[in-house]
């Protein structure tokens, strides 16, 4: 499913980021992703040469992330487990289609209701 194998040495990921395109960059959406081609970043491997004007148009946070994935670095800290024994949930996922509707009382409602879920799970 769109996975892709890739040697761990240096000069292998600074290839492979070299050709990939800024939108895979999480936080880069299609908004960011016009503005960057505006100033002829459309390929992670752009956004190096192009830190120093990248550091003014971005905000702080997203210049960091976008740094970090032209470099090819990724996440290096992990929240400790609660316990060896038992593994540390990452996140909380559950999908639902629901009716298309306009009605503000029966959005509230539901949305009272996945609050109501989320805090007790």
């Amino acid at each position: 499913g769109g996975q892709y194998v890739l040697d761990s040495s240096r000069m292998a990921v600074m290839d492979f980021i070299a050709t990939l395109p800024v939108r895979k960059v999480p936080g880069i959406g299609q908004a960011s992703e016009q503005i960057l081609a505006a100033f002829g970043v459309r390929l992670c491997g752009d956004i190096v040469p192009h830190g120093a004007l990248l550091s003014a148009i971005l905000t702080p946070v997203q210049f960091d992330s976008a740094l970090a994935a032209g470099l090819g670095l990724g996440p290096t800290r992990h929240a400790p487990r609660a316990s060896d024994s038992e593994p540390q949930r990452k996140g909380l996922s559950c999908e639902r289609t629901f009716k298309a509707t306009d009605s503000v009382a029966q959005l509230e409602t539901l949305a009272r209701t996945l609050v109501k879920n989320v805090a007790t799970d």
